[in-house]
Protein backbone atom coordinates (compact mmCIF):
# COMPACT_ATOMS: atom_id res chain seq x y z
CA UNK A 1 0.00 0.00 0.00
CA UNK A 2 2.28 2.57 0.96
CA UNK A 3 4.58 1.58 -1.94
CA UNK A 4 2.22 2.32 -4.25
CA UNK A 5 1.12 5.67 -2.35
CA UNK A 6 5.06 6.83 -2.76
CA UNK A 7 5.22 5.98 -6.29
CA UNK A 8 2.03 7.85 -7.63
CA UNK A 9 3.39 10.55 -5.27
CA UNK A 10 6.60 10.62 -7.68
CA UNK A 11 4.51 10.10 -10.89
CA UNK A 12 2.33 13.28 -10.15
CA UNK A 13 4.93 15.34 -8.52
CA UNK A 14 7.46 14.77 -11.84
CA UNK A 15 9.93 13.26 -9.59
CA UNK A 16 12.23 9.91 -10.26
CA UNK A 17 10.44 6.75 -9.17
CA UNK A 18 11.42 5.74 -5.74
CA UNK A 19 14.71 3.51 -5.51
CA UNK A 20 14.64 0.71 -2.83
CA UNK A 21 17.94 -1.07 -1.77
CA UNK A 22 17.82 -3.80 0.69
CA UNK A 23 19.57 -5.39 3.42
CA UNK A 24 19.66 -9.40 4.31
CA UNK A 25 20.60 -10.65 7.57
CA UNK A 26 20.49 -14.38 9.43
CA UNK A 27 20.54 -17.25 8.39
CA UNK A 28 18.71 -18.94 4.96
CA UNK A 29 15.85 -20.43 7.08
CA UNK A 30 15.34 -17.26 8.94
CA UNK A 31 16.40 -14.00 7.10
CA UNK A 32 15.78 -10.70 8.30
CA UNK A 33 15.42 -7.69 5.86
CA UNK A 34 15.48 -3.55 6.02
CA UNK A 35 15.39 -1.42 3.65
CA UNK A 36 15.90 1.91 2.56
CA UNK A 37 13.64 4.30 -0.18
CA UNK A 38 15.59 7.31 -2.15
CA UNK A 39 12.81 9.49 -2.60
CA UNK A 40 13.70 12.81 -4.58
CA UNK A 41 17.31 12.62 -3.51
CA UNK A 42 16.22 11.51 0.30
CA UNK A 43 16.99 8.40 2.07
CA UNK A 44 14.57 6.98 4.36
CA UNK A 45 15.54 3.53 5.71
CA UNK A 46 12.71 1.40 7.60
CA UNK A 47 12.72 1.72 11.04
CA UNK A 48 13.84 -1.93 12.39
CA UNK A 49 14.26 -5.31 10.21
CA UNK A 50 11.59 -7.81 9.31
CA UNK A 51 10.56 -11.14 8.29
CA UNK A 52 10.00 -10.53 4.72
CA UNK A 53 11.50 -8.02 1.80
CA UNK A 54 7.82 -6.83 1.00
CA UNK A 55 7.22 -6.13 4.56
CA UNK A 56 10.42 -4.19 5.10
CA UNK A 57 10.34 -1.63 1.49
CA UNK A 58 6.73 -1.34 2.75
CA UNK A 59 7.95 0.32 6.39
CA UNK A 60 9.92 2.44 4.41
CA UNK A 61 8.00 3.95 2.01
CA UNK A 62 5.92 4.54 4.99
CA UNK A 63 8.78 6.41 6.71
CA UNK A 64 8.92 8.60 3.58
CA UNK A 65 5.50 9.77 3.52
CA UNK A 66 5.36 10.51 6.72
CA UNK A 67 8.32 12.45 7.20
CA UNK A 68 7.22 13.81 3.46
CA UNK A 69 3.67 14.73 4.88
CA UNK A 70 4.97 16.23 8.05
CA UNK A 71 6.88 19.27 5.90
CA UNK A 72 3.62 20.25 3.92
CA UNK A 73 1.33 23.24 4.08
CA UNK A 74 -1.19 23.64 7.16
CA UNK A 75 -4.12 21.20 6.59
CA UNK A 76 -6.31 23.75 6.43
CA UNK A 77 -5.07 24.54 2.89
CA UNK A 78 -5.05 21.23 1.86
CA UNK A 79 -8.35 20.80 3.25
CA UNK A 80 -10.16 23.70 1.18
CA UNK A 81 -8.63 21.90 -1.95
CA UNK A 82 -9.72 18.55 -1.63
CA UNK A 83 -13.51 19.42 -0.31
CA UNK A 84 -13.67 20.35 -4.50
CA UNK A 85 -14.96 17.60 -6.56
CA UNK A 86 -12.17 16.06 -8.44
CA UNK A 87 -13.66 17.11 -11.86
CA UNK A 88 -14.00 21.18 -10.76
CA UNK A 89 -9.88 20.54 -9.78
CA UNK A 90 -8.00 23.04 -12.19
CA UNK A 91 -5.16 20.62 -12.26
CA UNK A 92 -7.03 17.16 -12.98
CA UNK A 93 -6.88 16.50 -16.05
CA UNK A 94 -3.31 16.58 -16.45
CA UNK A 95 -1.19 13.62 -15.90
CA UNK A 96 2.13 15.38 -14.26
CA UNK A 97 1.01 18.94 -13.18
CA UNK A 98 4.71 19.93 -11.65
CA UNK A 99 2.62 21.40 -9.07
CA UNK A 100 3.94 22.16 -5.20
CA UNK A 101 0.55 22.19 -4.13
CA UNK A 102 -1.02 19.23 -5.60
CA UNK A 103 2.35 17.48 -4.27
CA UNK A 104 0.79 18.46 -0.49
CA UNK A 105 -2.47 17.45 -1.33
CA UNK A 106 -1.93 14.60 -2.58
CA UNK A 107 0.64 13.94 0.53
CA UNK A 108 -2.63 15.22 3.14
CA UNK A 109 -5.05 13.18 0.98
CA UNK A 110 -2.84 9.81 1.76
CA UNK A 111 -2.91 10.23 5.84
CA UNK A 112 -6.30 11.43 6.22
CA UNK A 113 -7.87 8.02 5.06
Amino acid sequence: MYKNQLQELAQRSCFNLPAYTCLREGPDHAPRFKAAVIFNGEQFESPGFFTTLRQAEHAAAEVALAALARRGPSYSLAARILVRPPSLHPLASTSCSCCSDLFWVFLEFTFAR
